[in-house]
């Protein structure tokens, strides 16, 4: 078992959402002091928050810790709609996207390297013609130190 890092959980969301044709192309990290990146129709966004990002308790005996990793990834759609209904019923509109990412991401493995992982949607924020669908990925990772 390899130890898991920052970049590695990175490289699993950029893979794993690429995976949605909308999206791929278009997914962004940046460092959290940076601004948005200009996302045209529709996008996510992976940044680390303002607090360390991860999180460790030793639940078993020897060198392996259990690891919670917490990435900020936001899906961002920049469509305006005619009126607020219609953003949630669209086809590609909000509630489509909540349930579009939180499957794609539930109980992520990456091939066992994952002891689980999930995305949980926070709230929408409404800028401009651009609806950002503000959310937490959290991963648990059991990492072997030698």
């Amino acid at each position: 078992m390899a130890r898991q890092t920052l970049n590695d959980i990175v490289t699993y969301l950029e893979t794993k959402l690429a995976t949605n044709g909308d999206l791929k192309g278009n997914i962004y990290y940046t460092e959290r002091d940076s601004t948005s990146p200009a996302i045209r129709q529709y996008g996510a966004h992976i940044w680390v928050p303002e607090t360390d990002p991860l999180e460790t308790e030793r639940r078993y005996l020897g060198p392996r810790l259990t690891e919670m990793w917490t990435l900020k990834l936001d899906i961002v759609l920049n469509r305006k709609y005619a009126d607020d209904r219609k953003s949630v019923s669209d086809s590609r509109g909000i509630s489509y996207w909540i349930d579009t990412v939180m499957a794609l991401l539930l109980n992520g493995t990456n091939s066992g390297v994952f002891e689980s992982s999930e995305w949980n949607y926070l709230y929408t924020d409404e800028t401009g013609d651009a609806s950002v669908l503000k959310g937490e990925f959290n991963v648990e990772i059991n990492n072997l130190y030698t």
